[in-house]
């Protein structure tokens, strides 16, 4: 049996969960296992259908009344318990809350754990990212079971409609001695993890006065906005949009680099991205030999025509 955590967030699953469920599913083609979804909030009949369209025929739902505030320490107890008894196996995306399970369930089950996965196994052989993703990684695991983490958007999500099942398992258990007063959202704007789009923006920019022409571009493409470490350094913009290796780390469909010379550090956090265009003054910045697409002329000409020519195209 394969299980696979499905991350909710505000009555909907996450763009992400299509994606392990897909992997599962493909992975059990070979294995003929079931998959089985397993989820720690609440759903609604939204989320049902969400997961019949990706072909999910059963949801368990693990549910305390308690259960209003991810928890990392006491959601994985309950994972690990769940999968131990029937001696599954289960597949995380690799986001923050994978980041924060799938290590942990491994640990407590004494389980195989390997993360940043790629692609499908063969002979339960896995590719994984490492160095930043530089290098490809050949790894096995040791153990009969495994818990893996699939490296966000890495992996190409099937539609699939099916009739999908739900059962709610009630679990008693002592919450966490750690109480949530209060939560915040950082901002209404895409998040940069599930974002298909990026548009970033550099010190080419010249002030934080000027970043209108980043967020017009990218409320046009539906895009997140981020930027380069010395923009948040100089405080133009807010520490979450940091985008590199000391930042997030991301790997959308397209990322557009707008005014960014492209360090070494900043490419370390964003070379898994599928497509990369670089908008730059300078042909001899390093963006412009890593990229896909290189348009080289001043910004504040490129991206208002960029944006004009993507209004008509809309039309």
């Amino acid at each position: 049996m394969i299980y696979v955590y499905l991350e909710a967030h505000e009555l909907g699953f996450k763009k992400n969960c299509f994606e392990t469920i897909t992997y599962a599913l493909d992975l059990a083609k070979h294995t003929q296992e079931e998959v089985i979804g397993i989820c720690l909030s609440h759903i609604d009949s939204n989320m049902f259908t969400q997961a019949e369209n990706f072909g999910l025929k059963k949801i368990i739902q693990l549910y305390n009344p308690g259960f209003s505030n991810f928890d990392a320490q006491l959601f994985s107890k309950i994972i690990a318990h769940k999968i131990k008894t029937e001696q599954a196996n289960i597949v995380f995306s690799n986001t923050v809350q994978g980041k924060y399970l799938a290590p942990r369930v491994a640990m407590l089950n004494h389980y195989s754990f390997l993360n940043n996965i790629i692609g499908l196994p063969e002979n339960l052989v896995f590719k994984k990212n490492v160095y930043s993703g530089k290098a490809i990684q050949m790894c096995k695991p040791l153990n009969t079971n495994w818990v893996i983490a699939i490296a966000s958007n890495s992996y190409h999500i099937t539609e699939q409609k099916v009739s999908c099942n739900i059962s709610v398992e009630n679990i008693d258990i002592d919450l966490s001695k750690i109480k949530c007063i209060s939560s915040e959202k950082t901002s209404d704007t895409i998040s940069l993890v599930d974002a298909e789009i990026v548009v970033a923006g550099g010190r080419g920019l010249k002030g934080p006065e000027n970043w209108g022409i980043i967020e017009e571009l990218a409320k046009i493409l539906g895009a997140a906005t981020a930027c380069s470490r010395p923009v948040a350094d100089l405080h133009w913009r807010p520490h979450h949009e940091h985008v590199g290796q000391t930042g997030i780390q991301i790997n959308p469909n397209l990322y557009i680099a707008i005014g960014i010379s492209g360090a070494i550090q900043h490419l370390a956090g964003v070379n898994r991205s599928k497509h990369i265009v670089v908008i730059n003054i300078d042909p001899e910045a390093p963006f412009v030999k890593a990229c896909d697409y290189a348009v080289i002329g001043d910004c504040f000409q490129v991206v208002p025509k960029l944006i004009d020519a993507i209004k008509q195209v809309k039309k």
